[in-house]
């Protein structure tokens, strides 16, 4: 997350501080999608632990937000988005990345989409 041209917090996604990553949990895909914390909301965890706020904040994420992400985005006060844009049909994600994308029109987060194959 950035704010006024610096960084002030990052996540990644992973599990919570404490817990083994090892291997047998990673290829878990069933435990490993009900305990992993998503970077949108690890950088949300940073971001209160170094006491900062979110107010005005641009993320850069390397993907599109899921909807309970983008819901926390909103909520923290981030007000634009960086991310390459939703895939909306045939993957698991879709459903989600549509809501989120509804989501963050109607609460007037700008996001900005690049193509993921070049820079931006």
């Amino acid at each position: 997350m950035v704010k006024d041209k610096r960084a002030i917090c990052e996540g990644f996604n992973g599990f919570p501080e404490g817990l083994s990553d090892d291997l047998h949990r990673l290829k878990d895909s069933d435990y490993k999608n009900k305990v992993i914390i998503h970077a949108e909301r690890n950088a949300i965890i940073d971001a209160t632990r170094r006491g900062s706020t979110l107010l005005g904040a641009t993320a850069y994420i390397t993907r599109h937000p899921c909807s309970p992400c983008a819901s926390m985005l909103a909520q923290a006060g981030v007000k634009k988005i960086i991310c390459p844009a939703p895939v909306l049909s045939g993957t698991k994600w879709s459903d989600s990345f549509k809501i989120a994308s509804d989501l963050l029109c109607e609460v007037r987060i700008q996001v900005i989409y690049f193509d993921e194959n070049h820079e931006f």
